[in-house]
């Protein structure tokens, strides 16, 4: 995104979303008035809690403030102090948007109620196809454009004009889903170093690519008994980059196997196993 394009962000929208817990504190100008998104059940814990700015608000000088933040944050000499930007109808007061951005921080599921940190540009990025568009809806309530602040971009992202769930829930896989995408977003990470392995069409397809991984993780617990994160992401890993059924292979299996006798883990095999899994591929005969 090139200058010009951005320049005037700040006065396009008319409130920003901060992550206070991933900012130090005393990173906002001072003058800055941040309306915390405390659900009541989390009142306790009101410290790592996002906050909303109203941008139409704030000074000159603040305003100013920000904008060069977003202009050297996109350049990714910064971190960026706005998670997010968001525009809601006129009509709609402040007071209104904070009440509905906080309901959304708790979502109901059949494993019981969840944290959601919709407003992290880690976690949205994947809310978009985790869940169903009615779903969807319901996350922007009032709110008719959101744009997420990422390295060397901004995202914009409109409401769906579709009927919104009445019921703020997730359904049990959804909710296993949202436990994983921390995870998720590490195996991605330590995919892409290695994207040259990839198809164009796979990498550029994240919700193709996320579904894989998620379903790999699903393999390690249930098949292979695996339960701490490292073992998930490095099992994870192997699958986006040697095939889904990689485990299965002969060689995995005799390591797999060797694990239950010994105290590595399946993270401390991991380059092993990736180095026989490459000998073996190009030991195979090129169709």
């Amino acid at each position: 995104m090139s200058a010009v394009e951005h320049v005037f962000l700040i006065d396009q929208y008319r409130y920003a979303i901060v992550d206070l817990a991933a900012l130090p504190e005393d990173a906002l100008p001072s003058g800055i008035e941040v309306r915390r998104l405390v659900p009541e059940m989390l009142a306790g814990d009101s410290a790592k809690l996002p906050g909303l700015i109203c941008l139409s608000d704030i000074s000159d000088k603040n305003r100013v403030y920000l904008q060069e933040n977003l202009e050297s944050a996109f350049r990714a000499e910064r971190l960026h102090l706005l998670s997010c930007l968001l525009n809601a109808e006129n009509t709609i007061d402040s007071s209104t948007v904070v009440r509905h951005l906080t309901s959304r921080l708790i979502v109901d599921s059949p494993q019981g109620k969840a944290f959601l940190r919709y407003y992290d540009p880690r976690v949205l990025q994947h809310l978009e196809w985790i869940l169903e568009p009615s779903q969807w809806r319901a996350l922007f309530g009032p709110i008719s454009q959101w744009a997420v602040c990422e390295p060397l971009r901004l995202r914009k992202i409109v409401r769906p004009e579709i009927p919104g769930s009445r019921r703020w829930s997730v359904s049990a896989k959804q909710r296993r889903w949202l436990d994983h995408v921390g995870l998720l977003n590490e195996t991605l990470k330590k995919a892409s170093r290695r994207q040259h392995t990839l198809k164009t069409s796979e990498a550029d397809d994240l919700e193709a690519l996320g579904q894989r991984i998620l379903a790999a993780m699903a393999v390690a617990e249930t098949r292979y008994g695996m339960n701490h994160d490292q073992d998930l992401v490095a099992f994870a890993t192997h699958a986006v980059l040697h095939g889904d059924d990689f485990h299965e292979r002969e060689v995995v299996q005799t390591l797999l196997a060797s694990l239950a006798d010994d105290e590595n883990t399946y993270a401390d095999s991991g380059p092993l196993i990736d180095e026989c899994l490459q000998a073996q591929r190009r030991a195979e005969p090129r169709q």
